[in-house]
């Protein structure tokens, strides 16, 4: 479908952090002082070597800095003074001396140790490789490391992406190192006189072959009335190849072949003080231009008027392979014309070349060893407007900011709605009609304008290349039916909507053709009030297709063609302008309809053999629920996995004859009630008990119109707890206004499943009792629970009607028990770790809310280890190289691991329970709970429930170790 997209004025800082030098940890009296040269004793030396120190801004993709900064091993190479007759001396991470880790971001402090060398005195070559591992994916060279004999074969070394990988899932940076001479001669790179009366010389200095880039992305100067949230973003022309050490002027390939593109968008992570970020790694990428004289030049396109892609455009000025970003968001904004409040949104989409390093506009580099940090500010829409209007005032465009593209929505009322059933009150004015005859449709099944019939000209409209409405696909989804007129007088009633009737809506032509005749359909009634006014109730169907509204005899057309796309609109009495480049419009309208798709995050590329699912709504509309003193769902006709079974068994007079059932209007009211958490309209009167029941059944509707609750329009219901751990471990499919726990909350976020459990959002995948008390021990917490939140959701491919208790959708991940083996081809591939991030040795350190914190595609698993350790033993272990997995890396196996969460979870959820013993330890620590951030902790399972806690809590218990499955 065509998307709706907004040129926003974007304004952005480049801030580089340039590594220049290393601060040596090593002994300051052991310096290369003596000029003799002694040849050929043998003399045991020390030399001293440190990692890079780049600042470190935090962010969700960038490891920590124990793992970012840490030597695993080290390569030594020693060559004579020629460069010639290399010799290879390699250390693990025990042979190490002097280590001392950093793990912090104190200024001055890095990474150090000592490595002992028995070697024949004379004049040396000194270089280093560290972090190589023969058998890691992320990269390899193109000379095997045992094979070089001198400095030009290792200075020629090309490193090549085993795997295109844009995450350091496992740490282990690759590093290169050259001995620093002190000598006052000239000499030769990494120059270093071997005496027989020095036996300690400082130092090698790694220097990491990746670039680290974080992107900042906010709002300039922002306010109430207006609102950027970013949504996705992708890297493009990342290269796959670099030199292992840098050759100045030369890169590693120029060839096409050699630089990939993120095959996938990612989602924004929920922001945090209004500032949205992303880090990801490249290898360097040094490439320059000339000749441009500002920024703009650097974005500009080779244009079609047709229209370009411009998820991969054709850049003017820009080098060819050069690295770039694309992001998109949405923004909002309300602003007040000739009086009258007024609403604009926007679907951006920006393209930003790495570089503009000192504000060059010819800087494309994204070079080694580099901290980039870009800063991304929004400031508003004048550009595009001035794109659009230029050209069809003028017919000469004028496009100040190359790089962003796309429409804009200025509308009179904009109405959005949740991917569920729903309402809404809409006051159309008569002054609104005049010379506006036309409505858009933006779905991902029509993508066109539409006139009404007996337009004689509908260009003179402002409809220009619009449609016949009779030519209109996908516009049954909204429909009208005018509210009533009071008694006493001639005005609308606004406080109330009508009910749904299919007999008596009407569609949005029949509606434009009603507005226009000024008449109500069918008589010679007035349809105005004394007001100019007439008030509608609006009915919004679910964004689910039965099917194909471009064509009904489509057999192919499922849940898998609707789902997680981007919202469906309907614009009412509008008109539109185009740029010429047809990349951006500028479309005025008296209603703008918006509706969310329905979110999962199943994987809807899957093959044929996916035929069912289930799928969330996107925000919870109908506020918090008080609960009860005691548990109402604690009952043994109850399941984990089956929400909409639990529905039934808590309202158990919906049954499939119509005959006795509830009626709709004891649950559902027909006032018209707005706050703070929008339109909601479930009655006062229920019960705390009934409440997550009929919040969810709000969700529904009376499709039939005989006023009883049908088991088939019982579409909509409250999540079972096993639903709600899923939601978390697919998170990052979803948008971060469906996720259930938002970046910078600082409080508890409980949600209750309809079978009486309650998730611990903040800790990921946490579940307890109804009201468990375990929870509300910690620092900063509450007492007792006082209200919970929920989510509705919906299964997909199912036929509806009373369910049966084992009748669920096919569940994301397959187990092979026998075979001890997980995979999960059916869950969303940016919720899993695919091939560009195998592990083949521990993680790196990380949070829940990191990407690494992803179960592998595919996985194996043994049993519980027999050991009784707290999870800060068992991590220290790890950063050892002591991990107690590592005893069955034998036989040719390698990647036997701890668990990340996610894993961790998959295993309780689906593993035999018996033999874990106490608290089961995996890798991952907290990082969104503001109780306990910063102070490591334990996750874990126990007794059925899972948890994260402090190490200082003492709980002890054994591993169940992992590794990832080609």
């Amino acid at each position: 479908m065509k998307r709706y997209k907004s040129l926003l004025s974007l304004k952005w800082v480049a801030a580089l952090l340039l590594v220049v030098g290393f601060v040596s940890c090593a002994d300051e009296e052991i310096i290369d002082s003596s000029n003799r040269v002694v040849e050929g004793v043998m003399t045991d030396v020390n030399f001293s070597f440190t990692s890079p120190t780049p600042a470190k801004v935090e962010s969700r993709a960038a490891i920590p800095t124990l793992d970012e900064y840490k030597v695993h091993n080290l390569y030594v190479y020693v060559f004579d003074k020629a460069g010639k007759n290399g010799e290879l001396f390699k250390f693990d991470y025990d042979q190490l001396k002097d280590k001392k880790e950093k793990e912090s971001e104190s200024e001055g402090q890095t990474t150090s140790g000592k490595v002992s060398l028995r070697l024949s005195s004379g004049e040396k070559r000194i270089y280093a490789v560290a972090n190589v591992d023969d058998q890691a994916p992320i990269t390899g060279p193109t000379m095997a490391w045992n094979d070089i004999k001198t400095v030009a074969q290792l200075k020629g070394n090309i490193i090549s992406l085993k795997q295109e990988a844009i995450f350091r899932t496992s740490g282990k940076l690759l590093m290169g190192g050259v001995f620093e001479s002190t000598s006052q001669n000239e000499q030769p790179e990494g120059y270093c006189n071997i005496n027989p009366e020095v036996n300690s010389y400082s130092t090698i200095k790694l220097v990491r072959v990746d670039a680290r880039i974080t992107f900042n992305i906010s709002l300039s100067n922002s306010s109430g009335t207006k609102i950027f949230a970013p949504r996705k973003w992708k890297v493009m022309n990342i290269p796959k190849k670099v030199y292992l050490f840098r050759n100045e002027g030369q890169r590693a390939s120029d060839n096409a072949d050699d630089y990939w593109d993120m095959p996938h968008t990612y989602n924004f992570e929920s922001t945090s003080g209004g500032v949205s970020t992303f880090t990801f790694y490249s290898m360097e990428n040094s490439y320059t231009t000339n000749g441009l004289g500002n920024y703009s030049d650097r974005e500009k396109e080779n244009k079609q008027i047709d229209g370009s892609n411009y998820e991969n455009p054709s850049f003017k000025n820009a080098p060819e392979n050069s690295t770039y970003v694309i992001l998109t968001g949405d923004y909002y904004e309300k602003y007040t014309e000739n009086g009258h409040t007024k609403e604009r949104r926007a679907d951006v989409t920006y393209a930003i070349h790495l570089g503009y390093v000192d504000s060059d506009p010819n800087n494309f580099e994204c070079n080694r060893n580099t901290t980039y940090t870009y800063n991304v500010y929004v400031e508003g829409v004048d550009k595009i407007r001035l794109e659009v209007t230029s050209y069809n005032e003028g017919g000469e465009t004028k496009e100040d900011q190359p790089g962003a593209e796309g429409n804009i929505v200025e509308t009179d009322k904009f109405y959005l709605f949740d991917s569920h059933y729903d309402r809404a009150r809409i006051i159309f004015n008569k002054n609104q009609i005049s010379g506006k005859a036309g409505f858009v449709l933006n779905t991902p099944f029509d993508n066109n304008f539409y006139y009404i019939e007996n337009i004689e000209n509908p260009d003179d409209a402002g409809m220009i290349n619009a449609l016949p409405s009779n030519q209109a696909k996908d516009y049954k989804w909204v429909s009208f039916r005018r509210n009533e007129k009071a008694k006493w007088g001639n005005s609308y009633i606004k406080d109330e909507f009508q009910p749904y009737d299919s007999e008596e809506t009407l569609n949005v032509i029949e509606l434009l053709k009603e507005l226009h005749h000024g008449k109500v359909t069918g008589s010679n009634t007035v349809l105005f009030d004394r007001n100019d006014e007439v008030v509608y109730t609006v009915f919004i169907n679910e964004n689910y297709y039965d099917e194909d509204p471009r064509n009904e005899s489509n057999t192919n057309f499922s849940w898998k063609d609707f789902v997680n796309q981007e919202n469906r609109e309907m614009h009412i009495l509008c008109n539109t302008q185009r740029s010429e480049d047809r990349e951006s419009s500028l479309t005025t309208s008296s209603i703008m309809i918006s509706q969310r798709s329905i979110k999962t995050f199943y994987n809807e590329k899957a093959g044929s053999d996916l035929k069912t699912a289930w799928g969330i709504e996107s925000v919870n509309e109908t506020g918090w629920l008080i609960p009860p003193k005691s548990n109402p769902w604690n009952s043994s006709e109850r399941t984990a996995d089956n929400g909409r079974w639990n529905f039934f068994k808590q309202m158990p007079t919906i049954r499939e004859a119509s005959s006795g059932n509830p009626l709709w209007s004891n649950y559902i009211s027909n006032a018209y009630v707005e706050d703070d958490n929008g339109v909601h309209n479930y009655l006062s009167s229920n019960s705390s008990r009934d409440k997550l029941v009929y919040a969810c059944l709000q969700r529904n509707r009376d499709e039939n119109g005989n006023g009883r609750i049908d088991a088939a329009e019982v579409k909509w219901y409250p999540a079972a707890i096993n639903q709600l751990t899923d939601i978390w471990m697919g998170k990052d499919a979803l948008p971060s206004e469906a996720h259930l726990y938002q970046n910078g909350d600082v409080k508890y976020r409980r949600y209750l499943s309809s079978d009486g459990q309650e998730l611990y959002a903040e800790e990921g995948s946490s579940i307890g009792g109804y009201k468990f008390t375990y929870a509300n021990s910690l620092p900063g917490s509450i007492s007792a629970p006082t209200r919970y939140d929920y989510r509705c959701v919906r299964n997909l491919g199912m036929s509806e009607g009373v369910p049966a208790k084992t009748t669920i959708p096919q569940p994301y991940v397959q187990h092979d028990e026998r075979g001890k083996m997980f995979t999960l081809t059916y869950m969303a591939s940016v919720s899993v770790r695919g091939v560009g991030d195998f592990a083949t040795d521990e993680l790196a350190n990380h949070t829940e809310l990191d990407l690494t914190n992803r179960p592998y595609l595919k996985f194996e698993y043994k049993d519980a280890e027999n050991i009784s350790l707290t999870w800060e033993q068992v991590n220290r272990l790890v950063d050892q190289h002591k991990s107690p997995c590592a005893k069955y890396n034998t036989g040719g196996q390698i990647g036997w691991r701890l668990p990340n969460q996610r894993e961790l979870s998959i295993m309780a959820a689906w593993c035999d329970n018996t033999g874990w013993g106490g608290s089961t330890h995996c890798q991952t620590r907290t990082g969104a709970s503001p109780f306990m951030t910063g102070k490591g902790s334990t996750s874990g399972h126990s007794g059925g429930y899972h948890f994260m806690t402090l190490p200082s809590g003492g709980f002890k218990g054994p591993v169940r170790c992992v590794r990832d499955v080609k």
